[in-house]
């Protein structure tokens, strides 16, 4: 009943994430699965939690929560059940499944980075899911997590790993923690320990600089996790580890899937999985900071799904850039990539005169993969100083094909490198609610990413690829598009409003000659176009701003040297 709870916990809106393109890899998904464990001292947590889960949920009858707890506190938590029912209201609420707790085939000793969770074997059940939930995948939650969209959104991802999970991140400066961060020492601990004849074979290699994820919130491919046996591995690096790191969950979850770049797990968009309200320590307003210090309005990090209120500035700094790719006054002097025509000649997209490099021109040369297909190929053009390339969909399966962007010599081939220049993307949507024609556009190589408030998108990182899809759940049609980079406006058509401002992103890139995106277009008949251009109103140039409070800072317009913007963005990479 806390102002703090109704502020973070619902005062969102719920947002869509694209429905995965190949469902038979992962089973029926019709039916999401949600996990908790826990004894009764943690009822009132789990009660917040699955309230504000429940009341986000599109189709709630479709959703199980499995509750795993001790034998001891199972009849409490049938009235736990009860409240929790009456309290919620709804004719067709969740299906409520209690599991009795199984026990670990290890032993749950000490846990010398979070003491207080000693010996507690109930949070090991996250690791033993398989055991409890038959489904294709689960959804663990701990009991701090208060809800604030449609998980069935975070159930359907597409993955391709087992697990699906964000970054864990410092509060208060926004980097990534590593596992030197999680555990002093880690690095030479972990070295000698893996060099003991007796645990080389089980210890896989980890470095301390390696990021870590926070698994207080993942997505669970069950059938994977059970075709890599990795309850059983899980088991044996718990026995491992034991004396060493005493049995902490999240560290051994993070040593099973360790990789350099995290690239043995999804990285999920930070936003499924805010930590500490989602306000670094340093940005908090004195109001925030005096609720908390109230015991009644802090449950532990109040992790928030999806959304949470913002109180940093989120409007990027300005730009001031010597190399800007100005489609509107280039020259489209070839248009047929992959063959397909409209016109003949070089197959290629090529944009003449688009910048410049030490006073001499400079041409974007765009490629297409072999596996591009048009519906309408003369929509692939320029329109004013923005590009469309239109794909084709198909009925039962989703089409993609990878473009390659390079900066060349004007009227040549010779790479030129540029010290900084934007591209933005418009009108990330979809053709229906029901997810056909979703369009996904993964990039990589760049520098950061630059998105506004309360944005209408999924953003997936895996490894060095972010991939940004649509995500709201009304449809769209041509109405909506924008046709000026420069003025995205709020639009009113066929009875939708859309702010076109939140269906863009901008990547921003220096030092570069060359970059690859690669577009996807779900399942669906017909044709779409993805849009983009170089700088949008999503992020001013210095000439056109002249604040110099929170949002867009003034920078000396005649500057010669490209300048990134230093005050953090939403979100930054």
């Amino acid at each position: 009943q806390s102002p703090l709870f109704e502020r973070f916990a619902l005062g969102a809106d719920a947002s869509a994430v694209p429905h995965p393109t190949q469902l038979e890899e992962s089973g029926d998904l019709s039916r999401i699965h949600v996990a908790y464990a826990l004894d009764s001292a943690n009822f009132d947590g789990l009660m917040g939690s699955m309230l504000s889960l429940s009341h986000h949920l599109e189709e709630p009858h479709k959703c199980t929560i499995h509750v795993i707890l001790p034998d001891t506190d199972m009849e409490s938590a049938k009235d736990f059940v009860r409240c929790f029912q009456e309290e919620l209201g709804q004719a067709q609420g969740p299906e409520i499944l209690l599991h009795k707790l199984k026990p670990t085939d290890f032993h749950v000793g000490s846990n010398q980075i979070q003491d207080r969770l000693s010996g507690k074997e109930v949070l090991f059940a996250k690791v033993a899911l398989d055991n409890y939930v038959d489904a294709p995948r689960v959804i663990w939650l701990d009991t701090d997590t208060i809800v604030q969209s449609d998980l069935a959104d975070l159930y359907r991802l597409p993955m391709r790993h087992t697990l699906a999970a964000s970054l864990e991140i410092v509060p208060a400066t926004l980097k990534p923690l590593t596992f030197a961060d999680w555990s002093k020492g880690f690095g030479e601990k972990y070295t000698k320990l893996r060099e003991a004849a007796n645990t080389s074979a089980v210890l896989p290699e980890v470095k301390a600089s390696w990021p870590i994820f926070n698994s207080g919130v993942y997505l669970l491919d069950l059938e994977r996790w059970r075709a890599e046996n990795l309850g059983q591995r899980f088991a044996h690096l718990a026995s491992a580890l034991a004396v060493s790191f005493g049995v902490d969950d999240q560290l051994l979850l993070n040593v099973l899937l360790a990789s350099p770049d995290g690239g043995n797990f999804d990285r999920l968009d930070h936003l499924w999985n805010v930590g500490t309200l989602g306000v670094p320590v340093s940005a908090r307003p004195s109001s925030i900071e005096e609720k908390m210090k109230d015991p009644r309005a802090q449950h532990g990090n109040f992790r928030a799904l999806r959304e949470v209120e913002q109180t940093t500035p989120t409007t990027p700094t300005c730009f001031v850039s010597s190399t800007p790719l100005d489609f509107g006054s280039s020259a489209l002097t070839s248009n047929n990539l992959n063959g397909l025509g409209p016109r003949t000649g070089e197959e290629a997209m090529r944009f003449a005169g688009i910048s410049t490099s030490e006073g001499a021109l400079v041409d974007l040369l765009i490629t297409a993969s072999s596996s591009y297909e048009a519906k309408e190929i003369q929509e692939t053009r320029l329109v004013g100083n923005l590009v469309q390339i239109n794909m084709q969909g198909y009925r039962e399966e989703s089409a993609s094909a990878n473009f390659n962007f390079s900066l060349v010599a004007s009227g040549t081939n010779d790479p030129v490198q540029l010290p900084l220049f934007v591209i933005t993307f418009f009108d990330v949507d979809q053709q229906r609610n029901n997810g056909k024609h979703r369009e996904t556009i993964e990039a990589s190589g760049f520098e950061r990413y630059i998105v506004r408030q309360g944005h209408q998108l999924n953003i997936t990182e895996r490894g060095d690829v972010t991939s940004f899809s649509a995500s709201e759940k009304e449809p769209s049609g041509e109405c909506d598009n924008p046709s000026d980079p420069n003025n995205l406006t709020v639009v009113t058509c066929n009875n939708r409003t859309t702010d076109q401002s939140r269906r863009a992103f901008t990547l921003v890139y220096s030092d570069t000659q060359s970059f690859s995106v690669r577009f996807t277009l779900g399942f669906g008949r017909g044709g779409r176009n993805f849009m983009f251009s170089g700088l949008s109103s999503l992020v001013p140039t210095c000439a056109e701003t002249t604040s110099s409070g929170p949002g867009p800072i003034t920078a000396p317009t005649t500057s010669t040297t490209p300048t990134i913007p230093t005050t953090p963005t939403t979100p930054t990479t």
